[in-house]
């Protein structure tokens, strides 16, 4: 009995272990996720682009608060149709994308001309992640 005293009582002593290496790692990843979740780390940005389009690439330090998150919205290109450009009627059209996104004023890409326009543009929003915003993007 005593054997099996000592068996247990090691057996309880490894799981308190397992249980606190768990603890911790769970501590850890709700931190993380805070962090990520709430904008509490500054992040640099860096676009992936190609071509001659390197030389000008910069780091740009985005300083955010306690609940805000950097959202960017990208419009690369469209390519339009063969009926569309009918309706257009031009084989080379000049084009551009505007949008609204939440509370923000409204954006337009650059002016491009060609049947498959590369807008290459790119527009950034600090957002706070509040019920308001979250309802938004639900919608």
């Amino acid at each position: 009995m005593s054997s099996d005293k000592v068996e247990f009582e090691h057996k309880l002593e490894r799981q308190a272990q397992l249980l606190d290496a768990r603890t911790a790692k769970i501590t850890k990843l709700e931190g993380q996720l805070r962090d990520i979740a709430y904008g509490t780390k500054t992040y640099t940005f860096k676009p992936d682009l190609k071509g001659e389009d390197e030389a000008n690439v910069f780091d740009e330090a985005v300083q955010l608060e306690r609940g805000e998150n950097l959202l960017e919205l990208q419009i690369v290109g469209a390519t339009l149709s063969p009926p569309a450009l009918q309706v257009l009627g031009d084989g080379e059209p000049s084009t551009f994308c505007t949008y609204s996104f939440y509370l923000f004023e409204p954006h337009s890409t650059p002016v491009v001309t060609g049947r498959r326009p590369r807008y290459g543009f790119t527009s950034k929003y600090v957002v706070s992640m509040d019920e308001h915003f979250m309802d938004y993007l639900h919608r």
